[in-house]
């Protein structure tokens, strides 16, 4: 073995020979020339990323860089992240750690939303001290009156008010106060909306083709009116009283002290408490139905902004299994908030989810939520669903249980214009399924000549607006994030899914724990583009990665690490024997519309994929792949790989095969390439910002 000083010398001049080599005015001669580059000795520790950068001087020229991002209403998080793309991770990883807080009752839903909010994206200064609630339920119900300026009906309602259990009086006292507060931020919101304009949004279906650009351009004017920062503060503050009430509700027994069923009215819905038998509910005008037990049914629309006059509802479920059904008649439904908040919790049981649209956790000028504890759970609704989001906040929580999800397109996890959407699910053998080929007849997810595939803009996508009437810059995507905690999960879609961004939006799909399997089709799996920003990260078990070739699109695939125009991408497997099977440009892969122009006048795009250990297997029919393009890296740090079908071709057309090397990738266009086996004998390489984001956020 080589000594101490003789290593360090050795690396250094390696290392301080990449970065004298890289520039603008590398020529391939000399990008060939460090193909030979093997560095051995177990005694240095090198950030590789890191010298990847500075090999093809990404700091420098992204200061020389034009504007790189566009949309209005671009989130900072977007900006951090391309001038920093090192900290791609930070947001996936702080997000399943508060995610995993979330109990199986539901307590934890405020602080993972509050303290999301306020770090990415809306940055709300939310403190519920500083909101002070009413808890006594005589002045708290006076306060909804006096919110919505009534006062018939207030005295009734107090004397049936009176009827209710002691244990959850405060609790309740604290809703009802929260609603008042809320309603009078959601009022304010929709006072220049007309009815007009009101139920054409509840008709949304995201880019509907009868509504063309107008609804888009029409909510963009709209937003421009609105306190952001109130209407997504009433919405926490609604969570919050919602969070309390559950707590109350599982210690309470009888909801009324004789257990009877009970109809409050108020001139901002209903207050309705069901019985322990099986009951059926047809679209009730609710602020609050909490039914305690039994295999319910509820019809139409629940847990939805009923109007501009009643914004807020919110359904409680305390056990039973349930059914909730809806066509497209009842608009939004099951936690949904148009212009007002939609929530749902159902605490157990076996439940079923069927809708249309705006439902399942959406939101539109609003917020929606959805939580399910125990059970295993069905959710099916064609779109806008399951975490959807267009000026808003959506959630959809489920704690345990093995859980089907399936939908046409803009859900699991789908945030547009200044939109916040989580999709998180904590236990079980999980299903994630979008229709990769049925022509559902919104003409919006047919993308191209494609073989009959379809755009499903889901599974933790954020997609703006490119080109639309408001002005040439559109409108920036927001921040969508789809989380799994563990079990074995499926995941199956067609194109733009599975951690994916488009025109400055931010998607990612974190999977802590499992053998997972991921299926999917064209711009998928960690790929951005036009500004985007997308990332896929999962931890641990032995996974399948698919972008089969022989499915569609004559082998187009743009996956596991892939960029085109000035986007950021970042696909990471920590753990585990992985089997990769790509068509093309992928595992690493940066491509520019600009590449023509020559390297000094190329767009920087940033591509990372990452395998941190185990035997993987790498089967891929074209290139460009491992690490392509400016800004494209690929890492495989650990376990000894099988490339088959996959020969990596260098500069001088020999087959390379890996030795613990770092060298431009194969076929070159200056990206990088680096395998290294479990030999201790060679340097060992890591990359320091997943190292450093892993113990901040997850603590290994």
């Amino acid at each position: 073995m080589k000594n101490r000083f003789f290593s360090k010398s050795l690396t250094m001049i390696f290392v301080f020979s990449l970065l004298i080599s890289c520039g603008n005015s590398r020529s391939e001669d000399t990008n060939s020339s460090n193909d030979d580059s093997a560095v051995s000795s177990n005694t240095v520790t090198v950030d590789v990323l890191e010298e990847a950068l500075n090999l093809n001087n990404y700091p420098d020229r992204m200061k020389n860089m034009d504007s790189y991002s566009y949309g209005y209403g671009c989130f900072n998080d977007y900006h951090d992240i391309h001038s920093n793309p090192d900290t791609s991770a930070n947001i996936p990883l702080d997000a399943s750690s508060l995610a995993r807080k979330i109990s199986d009752n539901g307590e934890g839903i405020t602080e993972f939303s509050s303290e999301l909010l306020r770090k990415y994206g809306f940055r709300i200064d939310y403190n519920k001290t500083k909101y002070e609630l009413e808890n006594d339920i005589g002045n708290a119900v006076k306060e909804v009156f006096d919110a919505a300026g009534v006062s018939e009906g207030l005295d009734e309602a107090k004397e049936l008010l009176s009827c209710v259990n002691p244990r959850i009086k405060t609790a309740l006292a604290e809703f009802l106060s929260a609603s008042a507060k809320a309603y009078t931020v959601y009022k304010d919101m929709s006072s220049t909306v007309t009815s007009r304009e009101y139920n054409l949004l509840s008709e949304f279906t995201y880019l509907n083709p009868t509504h063309e650009h107008g609804v888009i351009n029409n909510v963009y004017k709209i937003n421009s009116s609105i306190n952001e920062e109130n209407k997504i503060i009433a919405g926490c503050m609604m969570i919050y009283s919602v969070e309390k009430l559950v707590a109350a509700l599982r210690e309470c027994g009888d909801i009324t002290n004789d257990g009877n069923a009970l109809i409050i009215g108020t001139p901002i819905g209903d207050i309705i408490f069901g019985t322990t038998s099986d009951d059926e509910y047809f679209s009730p005008k609710a602020l609050l139905l909490i039914d305690p037990a039994g295999n319910e049914i509820y019809n139409g629309k629940v847990a939805a902004s009923i109007s501009k006059n009643m914004p807020i509802s919110v359904l409680i479920d305390v056990g039973g299994n349930d059914i909730y059904s809806a066509n497209s008649s009842d608009g939004g439904t099951q936690g949904c908030g148009l212009f007002g908040c939609g929530i749902l919790f159902d605490l157990s049981g076996d439940d079923l989810y069927k809708s249309v649209r705006l439902s399942q956790g959406s939101a539109i000028h609003g917020t929606g939520v959805l939580f399910d504890g125990d059970g295993n759970d069905v959710y099916e609704a064609e779109v806008s669903s399951q975490a959807s989001a267009y000026y808003g906040y959506a959630l959809l929580v489920d704690t345990k249980g093995n859980d089907t999800y399936y939908s046409f397109g803009y859900s699991q996890s789908f945030a547009s214009n200044r939109a916040f959407t989580m999709l998180i699910d904590k236990e079980g053998n999980d299903s994630y399924f979008v229709e990769p080929y049925v022509q559902s007849g919104y003409d919006s997810m047919i993308y191209g000549d494609f073989n009959g595939a379809v755009g499903n803009w889901s599974q933790g996508t954020g997609c703006g607006n490119r080109g639309i009437t408001t002005s040439e810059r559109g409108l920036a995507g927001g921040i969508a994030g789809l989380i799994d905690l563990s079990g074995d999960d499926c995941y199956l879609g067609g194109f733009w899914v599975q951690g994916t961004g488009y025109w400055s939006g931010i998607g990612f799909l974190t999977d802590l724990d499992g053998d997972d399997n991921y299926e999917s089709l064209y711009y998928c799996q960690a790929s951005a583009a036009h500004y985007g920003v997308g990332s896929l990260i999962d931890i641990g078990g032995d996974d399948i990665h698919l972008n089969p070739s022989e499915t569609f699109v004559n082998g187009n695939g743009s996956s596991f690490g892939f960029t085109w125009d000035r986007g950021v991408a970042l696909f990471v497997n920590d753990g585990g024997n992985d089997s990769y099977t790509v068509s093309t440009r992928g595992l690493g892969c940066a491509w520019s519309e600009y590449d023509d122009k020559g390297e000094d006048k190329q767009d920087m795009t940033y591509a990372v994929f990452l395998d941190t250990g185990g035997e993987d297997y790498y089967s891929k029919s074209t290139w460009p792949s491992y690490g392509w393009g400016l800004g494209g890296y690929f890492f495989d740090l650990g376990g000894e790989d099988n490339y088959e079908g996959s020969p990596l071709t260098k500069m001088d057309g020999s087959i390379y095969e890996p030795n613990n090397e770092i060298f431009y990738g194969p076929r070159l266009k200056n990206g990088v390439f680096y395998d290294t086996s479990n030999n201790e004998e060679n340097v060992k390489y890591i990359l320091g910002f997943w190292e450093k984001a892993k113990a901040k956020y997850l603590g290994n």
